[in-house]
């Protein structure tokens, strides 16, 4: 949705991450210090992310 003229401009933005829970990952798929920013466990690093089931991470914004 963006809607623009002479005086007013407005943006709204989606962003979208769906893990199913059969993903197998090589690589970190977030940066090392995820699960220190949300205060996830120590030992949640060494789990798959699979084990967690089907993950849905949405953020919005205008």
């Amino acid at each position: 949705l963006i809607k623009k003229d002479s005086v007013w401009n407005l943006n709204a933005t989606a962003n979208v991450d769906y893990i199913q829970k059969n993903f197998r990952n090589i690589q970190g798929l977030y940066n090392p210090e995820f699960s220190r920013d949300w205060n996830l466990d120590k030992n949640y690093g060494t789990q798959l992310i699979s084990d967690f089931g089907n993950q849905l991470y949405v953020t919005a914004g205008l």
